[in-house]
């Protein structure tokens, strides 16, 4: 399994190792779950955020996460073949991210999209997917599961973000 790290900051970055203790942590394959422990590390009040079609409640079952974990559920793949056509779920699970962790807004994660997919994909197609390539109107809180055809502008999840806690 590979593992990737990120550190988010509004402040400059210096630190360039692996994270040992992450806040967050997102799980974009959960075919890897029997094999590797995703809760390695994690405060007994971090986000797991899971590109699957399992529940909330499945996905914490899962990995055994304590009741204190924030865990959140997105069919991040469903999304992306349902609205680009190609099996690319880093924008939806950054659109959840942004959602969950109330790290940045969502309108910078639609924006971003439009500058970083505007020459690759047509303007329709980022136009009519935007919201749900977002992935932050699908997201699976527990309190709302949605489809990937039922997310649109209209679609809630019931979450309420966290104070972010910056880069260590």
């Amino acid at each position: 399994p590979l593992k990737a790290y990120t550190r988010v900051s509004s402040e400059p970055i210096e630190v360039h190792n692996n994270i040992l203790n992450p806040d967050i942590v997102i799980v974009l394959d959960d075919t890897l779950l029997a094999s590797t422990n995703v809760t390695e590390g994690m405060p007994e009040d971090g986000i797991i955020i899971f590109n699957t079609t399992m529940t909330p409640a499945e996905a914490r079952a899962a990995v055994n996460a304590p009741a204190s974990m924030r865990v959140a559920t997105v069919d991040a793949t469903g999304i992306a073949l349902a609205t680009i056509k190609k099996d690319m779920p880093n924008t939806p699970i950054v659109g959840a991210l942004a959602k969950v962790a109330g790290l940045f807004p969502i309108d910078l994660v639609k924006e971003r999209l439009v500058i970083t997919f505007g020459k690759k994909f047509s303007q329709e197609a980022l136009r009519s997917t935007a919201t749900p390539v977002a992935g932050a109107p699908c997201v699976q809180s527990g309190i709302a599961r949605l489809a990937p055809t039922a997310c649109s502008a209209g679609s809630t999840a019931q979450i309420h973000p966290l104070k972010s806690k910056m880069a260590k």
